[in-house]
């Protein structure tokens, strides 16, 4: 029960932190969406090696 809240909590803040970006005149979105873009490239490179250890 604690870690449904736990994770409601972390929901709430991240959304929070999302609107505060969105409205905020300095916050750089192409600047955001290459971040976005690396952290996911990263991920996928992880599961490629990790696909491939199993072969």
């Amino acid at each position: 029960m604690s870690n449904t809240s736990r994770s409601e909590k972390t929901t709430a803040s991240s959304v929070e932190r999302t609107t505060v970006g969105a409205t905020d005149p300095t916050f750089n979105f192409d600047q955001w969406a290459g971040a976005v873009k690396q952290q996911m490239l990263a991920a996928l490179k992880r599961r490629e090696r990790m696909r491939s250890a199993w072969d």
